[in-house]
This record gives C-alpha cells, structure tokens and sequence, in this order.
C-alpha cells in the first residue's frame, strides 16, 4: 500500500489531476455558454473524470510494484494485498474512481516477472550482502 501511495507522488497525479480540474471546469463552463444548461457534468465524469482516475490507479500499483522489488521486498505480496481489497467491489468498475480490486490483482500478476526480474538483480545478485546470505 505505501509503494503504491508512493506511485502517485512519483507519478505526480496530484498535479495532474489539478490540470484535469482545470480543464473539466473550462469544458462545463464553455458547454453551459454553448447549451445554456449543465447536460455535460455526468458525461464528463463518466468520460473523462473517472476513466483517468482508474488509470492513475493502475499507474501507481505498476509503479508500486516496481519499488517494491527495488526495495528488495518480495513483489508477489502487491497482488495479494489487492486480492484482500476486493470485499469492497459492490459498484459497477465504469463508475468508480478505482478499478475493482480483482482486476488490479490480474493486472500486477501480469507484472510480476518484470518484477521479479528487478528483485532478483538487485537482491539476490552474488555482490549484494543479502543476496550472499540468502542464497
């Protein structure tokens, strides 16, 4: 969880989302000059508001992930922890700000041997002090 929190920082999406704010209030206020209502909030969230909101999701698990095995900590406990997640899933993935808990869980399995292939060169190599007592 911490690698993943870290992910975001890493990635910048808090900058990020404050430029998709931006740009969301210029898109409802231009549409409501245009339309003389506000019909484009809820096509605008279901759009473009949440769709990125699941991929910086995705994002910050995958770089996670990543810090993980550079920190020497075994990437397989990242798609584990998603599965503990997963009690939580009762609203559609389309209209949630995370995917489902499940489909992280895939996606970080599919990750794992790129994880792992980091984990093993810097903490299993013979000139790594811990690669020589674990191994």
């Amino acid at each position: 969880v911490m690698a993943h929190e870290i992910g975001h920082a890493v990635a910048r999406h808090s900058a990020e989302k404050i430029t998709q704010q931006m740009t969301m209030t210029v898109l409802r206020t231009l549409l409501f000059l245009a339309l003389g209502a506000d019909i484009a909030s809820t096509p605008l969230v279901l759009g473009l508001q949440l769709p990125y909101s699941r991929l910086a999701e995705n994002e910050a698990d995958a770089i996670g992930l990543q810090l993980m095995a550079r920190a020497c900590f075994d990437p397989s406990h990242g798609p584990k922890a998603m599965e503990r997640l997963s009690a939580g899933n009762s609203i559609p993935e389309y209209l949630s700000t995370h995917p489902h808990s499940a489909t992280r869980s895939k996606q970080l399995r599919n990750q794992l041997p790129d994880a792992y292939e980091v984990f093993e060169a810097r903490c299993f190599n013979s000139r790594n002090f811990f690669g020589q007592i674990l191994k």
